[in-house]
């Protein structure tokens, strides 16, 4: 029983924490977002993703009006788990001020993804209360993950 026990007590030790949340949601959005972009410049349809605090979501423009963007799954709509919020924040101050749209949700926020594969500088920060991930993409389309609750 102690030889058990001692090899139950090192395996524990030695494990792997447990994937964050946060991390998860972050790598997700990025390769998402890393596709839209491409989508976008294939197509030559001007893209856009809706962000709200609980979810966001792929979208196209058809000519006349903003439609969810095709690709089955890679571009369903995405809710996060209660524990996740998302905060977008824009690089440039302009921008920051023009990505809010009027209307009863003020929360919802627009990250463009250009056919010629120039997008808004964004910066998404996924948290799940113990640790924060950031997800960055600047103007020519180059998306990053960080960490961003390190001091």
């Amino acid at each position: 029983m102690a030889i058990l026990a001692l090899a139950t007590t090192v395996a524990v030790f030695n494990a792997p924490p447990p994937r964050s949340g946060a991390k998860a949601e972050a790598e997700r959005f990025a390769a998402r977002l890393v596709a839209g972009v491409e989508e976008a410049v294939m197509t030559g349809a001007p893209s856009r993703v809706r962000m709200e605090p609980q979810a966001y979501a792929f979208e196209r423009f058809d000519g006349e009006d903003w439609t969810q963007a095709s690709g089955g799954r890679l571009f369903s709509n995405r809710t996060l788990p209660n524990n996740i919020a998302i905060v977008a924040v824009s690089k440039d101050a302009a921008k920051a001020n023009s990505a809010r749209e009027g209307g009863d949700n003020k929360e919802t926020q627009w990250l463009a993804l250009d056919p010629i594969g120039m997008t808004d500088a964004y910066e998404v920060v996924f948290a799940d209360g113990r640790q924060s991930w950031r997800v960055s993409i600047d103007a020519g389309g180059k998306v990053e993950v960080a960490r961003d609750d390190l001091s």
